[in-house]
């Protein structure tokens, strides 16, 4: 027995002649089954059956790998022994012979018995593998002689399918060959017969000549007019230089090294030359093209040779050149467009520069690809109107780049004949550049007056809110500590104070003073503007915020840190149409910032701002150009593109950072770092006065405010201090009153910002006749506008509107107790 001696040879059994004849019975269809899918399957059905196996297995190997499996028998034992059967299989090809192995699965014990399936002592293609609960030997009816004579004949038939297989595959791709190689061969004969057609009518002279310089064919309609004489003369087999003398070509000699046919022959490319002949009426030129023949070999053999006579020619080709010089030069942008089918004929190289194709990319698109989409509907007017007429038509138009960028150009486009065809010629030139300026101008010109109108609202809103705020802390001095009404005046002040911060950020909007960088604490400075924000994102947008412990403190413009925070927090609202979630944080970091010189210092303490949101994020692309001004992904008229390059340059004139983490669909981080300021201790808290408590005084106050109640307000706060209050309500009535009734006055407090009078304008005529009075300017509007109306001293003592009257009376005493200083400056 092949498989193993441990299974001896008289354990087979000797079959009757019944049972032959039965196995022969089932064995012939199997032999003869041309498919190997159908005759494996009753091949392992036929040897389990006859070896009594619990499961039986043939399996064909590629290298390593199970190319085809079939199995017989019970479905758990070959499921659960299969990574077995493989084993011994693999062994068994290794091995080239059989075996019996013991293995305990999560089946039970069962014997393994493997036999190779091989041809003539070849290489194994596989193997097959029978599984019993019990060894298989003396007392079983296993036939292992017949099984393994089984296994010889089915490998001879596997091998046999398969070499037929083959067989029949070559004969396949022969026959398909041997039909390409026919139709090839008849289309050979078909363009053979056409260019027989073509060259015998042509009016070009065409010649063949042999290596000697003979003629070996030319084609009919000019033999005959090679002959000077008119008579019928063959010149097969005469000299290519009897050609040449005959047509007057006046070239090289036929051979020497100058000839275009010797060159051609030598070089196995083709030569072209053209060559002029002066006569006494005209200038005759003769284009010759010598075109090699190649022998089987790769070499030539023979050469074509075609003689042109391009005299009449000459004058369109400098015709051509000069228009073409002027087209391809032009500083424009041209095309050249087929008005039946809208097609592009050819294109000037500016035109491919402008809209980024390929050189030689433009001829064959139509002209809609040109243009934008959107725009399209609008400029296939203009086509449809300047196919029809000659008049020229100039008008805008929307250009699409190969990158799909956009161009507003003007375009001209004007129709007439070329070779007697209708052609369009059309102009395009960039004004993109002129439009995004023009765009800027209009957005300017229109945030001056929204600025303008920030700046009015907030001045009459802080008259507004001064007058609350007063009539608040009188109402509050004058009541009791258990008093009712205490708390709901409380409330109104507390109203009041957030009204003015709302005042504030319009200020800061409209502002455009010189920026004033100061020690700021970023913790702090986010905690004012958070209900802001709150309000700004919508209530679809959870908001979550944290701050560091400690104050994080650096060098900034306060507004201007506001504007970033507020222009990051409007770009995440927006990426997040849907509602999300915008997460602000501020902490203390370590990080080495880069100095002036472009050069990473050492890592520092930085305050770190991190604001994030979970909107649409964006591609790599676009993160590229994000700071650029103008540069933004919203539809026109929703954004200007100068939110993030603003807050790029505040970020890095405070000595900071500014950089972006962002996926299409995964959100946006952007993260800013700020040099922490060192040494910076924080102010003691001084304890709140009780509200109505006012600072006194004896002084006479000059007090000028166009707005009544804020007049009345401040008048009674000062009187109640013990001062001395001449009130006015306009310069010239201060004037008035200040030479009837007040000979002395110690302090000027006046609002900026009146009709007639400025208080700037005011302090000046004062301070000609009182030098020594001190000045306290009060006013609603911001730095700016103050600046404007003459007040330009920068140690003017300032108050800002609203405020409380504690405060004024506070400001009041502290202007007073200065030194001396002339009118206009303390």
């Amino acid at each position: 027995m092949r498989a193993d001696s441990s299974v001896e040879a008289g354990s087979t059994r000797a079959g009757s002649a019944s049972d032959a004849g039965q196995l022969l019975q089932r064995l012939t269809p199997l032999l003869t089954q041309q498919s190997l899918d159908t005759a494996l399957p009753g091949a392992i059905q036929l040897i389990g059956s006859m070896s009594g196996a619990a499961a039986a297995g043939i399996l064909l190997l590629r290298k390593e790998d199970v190319a085809k499996e079939h199995w017989h028998g019970d479905e758990s034992v070959s499921g659960g022994l299969r990574a077995e059967c493989i084993k011994s299989a693999r062994l068994a090809r290794t091995d080239r012979t059989g075996s019996v192995r013991i293995v305990d699965g999560e089946v039970g014990r069962y014997y393994l018995w493997t036999t190779p399936l091989q041809v003539s002592g070849a290489e194994p293609i596989g193997a097959i593998t029978l599984a019993f609960s019990q060894a298989p030997g003396r007392d079983t009816t296993f036939d292992a002689g017949g099984v393994e004579r089984l296994a010889d004949l089915f490998a001879a038939k596997i091998v046999l399918s398969r070499e037929t297989a083959a067989y029949r595959s070559e004969k396949e791709r022969y026959e398909r060959w041997f039909r390409t190689l026919d139709s090839q061969l008849q289309v050979l004969d078909r363009e053979r017969q056409k260019f027989v057609a073509v060259a015998s009518q042509s009016d070009t002279h065409m010649i063949v000549v042999n290596t000697e310089y003979r003629v070996r064919w030319v084609n009919q309609t000019r033999a005959g007019r090679l002959d000077d004489v008119g008579r019928e003369v063959s010149w097969i087999d005469r000299p290519l230089q009897e050609v040449w003398d005959t047509l007057e070509v006046n070239g090289p000699p036929c051979g020497s090294e100058q000839c275009p046919v010797a060159q051609a022959f030598a070089t196995n490319v083709v030569v072209h030359e053209e060559y002029q002949q002066p006569t006494a009426t005209e200038r005759r030129n003769l284009y010759v093209t010598a075109m090699p023949i190649k022998a089987p070999d790769g070499q030539p053999d023979e050469v074509l040779v075609m003689v042109q006579d391009v005299s009449d020619l000459e004058v369109l080709r400098r015709s051509e050149t000069r228009y073409r010089q002027l087209f391809e030069q032009s500083p424009d942008a041209m095309i050249m467009v087929e008005p039946t089918s809208g097609c592009v004929l050819i294109a000037n190289p500016v035109a491919e520069d402008l809209t980024g194709y390929e050189p030689k990319g433009i001829p064959g698109l139509s002209v809609e690809a040109l243009h934008e989409p959107a725009d399209w509907p609008n400029a296939q007017k203009v086509y449809d109107q300047v196919f029809l007429q000659d008049d020229p038509i100039v008008t805008e138009c929307i250009l699409k780049t190969a990158d799909g960028s956009r161009i507003v150009a003007n375009m001209a486009a004007t129709r007439f004949e070329l070779e007697g065809q209708a052609v369009v010629l059309v102009e395009f030139q960039d004004i993109t550049d002129r439009k995004q300026l023009e765009s800027e101008l209009r957005h300017s010109q229109k945030m001056d007056a929204i600025g303008r109108l920030a700046g009015g609202v907030a001045h009459d809103f802080n008259n507004i809110l001064t007058i609350i705020l007063g009539q608040t802390e009188l109402m509050l001095g004058r009541l009791d500590e258990g008093n009712r009404l205490r708390r709901t005046a409380e409330s109104i002040e507390k109203a009041a104070v957030r009204g003015s911060l709302l005042t504030r950020q319009l200020l800061a909007f409209s502002r455009k003073e010189v920026v004033k960088r100061e020690i700021v604490d970023l913790c702090a400075t986010f905690s004012g503007i958070e209900p802001m924000l709150r309000t700004l994102i919508g209530e679809d947008v959870e908001l979550v915020t944290s701050t560091d412990p400690e104050p994080c403190f650096v060098r900034a413009d306060r507004g201007q840190i506001e504007q970033v925070i507020m222009n990051l927090v409007v770009n995440a609202r927006d990426a997040m149409p849907h509602g999300g979630k915008l997460s602000i944080g501020i902490s203390r970091v370590r990080k080495a910032l880069r100095g002036s010189d472009g050069r990473a210092c050492e890592s520092a303490p930085c305050a770190l701002l991190r604001i994030r949101d979970t909107g649409t994020g964006m591609d790599s692309s676009t993160q590229a150009r994000l700071f650029e001004p103008f540069f933004t992904t919203k539809a026109p008229g929703e954004g200007t593109g100068l939110g993030l390059s603003s807050a790029y340059g505040i970020v890095q004139e405070a000595a900071g950072e500014i950089s972006v983490m962002s996926e299409p669909g995964e959100g946006t981080t952007f993260l800013i770092h700020f040099p922490l300021q060192k040494g910076v201790t924080i102010p003691k808290k001084q304890e709140k006065k009780p509200s109505g408590v006012f600072r006194r005084g004896h002084e006479s106050i000059l007090l000028v405010e166009d707005e009544e109640e804020v007049r009345a307000i401040a008048t009674e706060a000062l009187r109640m201090s013990g001062y001395s209050v001449l009130a006015a309500s306009s310069g010239d009535e201060a004037l008035d009153l200040l030479i009837q009734y007040a000979p002395v006055v110690h302090l000027i407090l006046t609002d900026v910002i009146m009709p007639g009078l400025s208080g700037g304008e005011l302090v000046q005529r004062i301070a000609a006749v009182r030098p020594q009075a001190r000045v306290l300017y009060m006013s609603g509007y911001n730095d700016d506008a103050i600046v404007r109306h003459g007040v330009s001293d920068s140690n003017a003592a300032f108050i800002q509107k609203p405020f409380t009257l504690e405060g004024l009376t506070s400001r009041v005493r502290e202007i007073l107790d200065r030194p001396q200083s002339p009118a206009g400056s303390e």
